[in-house]
């Protein structure tokens, strides 16, 4: 879910919104033995769509993971929170990959190593853009 704040209309003060965040489930993934991941898809539908840092900022926005498991072997129920601020969220990047494959022999090979790991997609869109020509007409050619 995602906790902000926002002036109220009716009455002039703050008032604190929570809002469900619509999560999809990847399937079981046989390279990691706990391998199934929940995400959050920010399209049209999401609450997030047109929503960045500065708005964050603003609102002090929270993103809230709440997971909650059963273990059968144990008959628990275990449940841990995490609260990331805007300070956490990395917009426009994407986490590297975990699976390479060998060339050499072919096997695949799982590297925790880059777990934490993401990469900026959008600062070389901007450079890109940058580096295109346009004409008068307003139409862009690359070198």
């Amino acid at each position: 879910r995602i906790l902000y704040r926002e002036p109220d209309p009716v009455n002039g003060g703050i008032i604190y919104r929570r809002v469900m965040l619509k999560l999809e489930k990847e399937g079981y993934n046989p390279r990691i033995e706990t391998g199934t991941s929940f995400f959050h898809c920010i399209d049209e539908s999401s609450p997030l769509c047109r929503k960045d840092l500065s708005w964050m900022i603003k609102h002090e926005a929270r993103i809230v993971a709440v997971m909650t498991c059963y273990d059968n072997a144990y008959k628990t129920t275990t449940a841990i929170s995490k609260i990331y601020n805007w300070e956490d969220v990395q917009f426009h990047h994407l986490f590297l990959n975990l699976i390479t494959k060998d060339e050499a022999t072919g096997e695949e090979i799982l590297d925790f190593q880059n777990f934490h790991k993401s990469v900026d997609v959008l600062t070389p869109l901007r450079n890109l853009f940058d580096k295109m020509d346009k004409n008068s007409d307003g139409e862009v050619s690359l070198d």
